[in-house]
């Protein structure tokens, strides 16, 4: 089993998935790094992508005013 394989496998909602399933989802999975404060996803654009936090911090943030408030 591969360490991203291991990793999905984590995931409480794809724990039940056999290990055929968890390889061909880990096939079509990218891994990417993110550095402190880059955004990913603005509120309002498109997206078809899943995301899964294997490390770190994650903070989502709206527009308050003039300045954003973490929400999450």
């Amino acid at each position: 089993m591969s360490r991203l394989e291991q990793f999905l496998s984590t995931v409480p909602f794809l724990s039940s998935l056999k290990r055929e399933q968890l390889a061909a989802l880990a096939a079509h999975s990218t891994e990417r790094q993110y550095r402190a404060g880059e955004v990913i996803l603005r509120a309002g654009e498109r997206n078809r992508t899943l995301y899964l936090l294997e490390s770190g911090r994650l903070a989502v943030q709206v527009p308050r005013g003039d300045s954003n408030e973490t929400v999450a």
